[in-house]
């Protein structure tokens, strides 16, 4: 496949935290685009917040962010900007969702995520959780 894939906040923190039961359904949507990844510069902003706010180990946050700053960042630069205003009225993402979402479709990329308020944009893989009702 030669698409890349830019995995949402929630798919990042699922994949490096060792008690997610969802880091399986992670792994084999990566696996799915033979690891081609892509990381909006607000998801390593995100996901760097969430290891601060959890008391992740200095070691293990430096190892991640320098993971997600291996693969091809997508800057947040006025055309995503753009793109991601439409995306929030059209569809009612907060800003942050809004910004990856627009990140993603400005690069050419497909998006992985667990939250359902995606559904309905094209490109978008909504990976199953159990934690969400249908």
């Amino acid at each position: 496949m030669s698409t890349q894939l830019v995995l949402d906040s929630s798919c990042w923190i699922s994949w490096i935290d060792e008690y997610d039961h969802r880091s399986q359904l992670v792994d084999d949507v990566v696996a799915s685009y033979d690891g081609a990844l892509a990381v909006p510069a607000i998801v390593i902003f995100e996901v760097d917040r969430w290891m601060r706010r959890n008391a992740f180990p200095d070691d293990a946050r430096r190892k991640t962010l320098v993971l997600m700053s291996n693969e091809r960042v997508i800057p947040i630069d006025a055309q995503v900007a753009i793109h991601a205003g439409v995306v929030a009225r059209s569809h009612r993402l907060a800003t942050a969702d809004a910004l990856i979402a627009g990140a993603a479709h400005i690069a050419g990329c497909d998006l992985a995520t667990f939250d359902r308020d995606f559904i309905g944009l094209p490109g978008v893989v909504i990976l199953p959780n159990p934690a969400q009702s249908e």
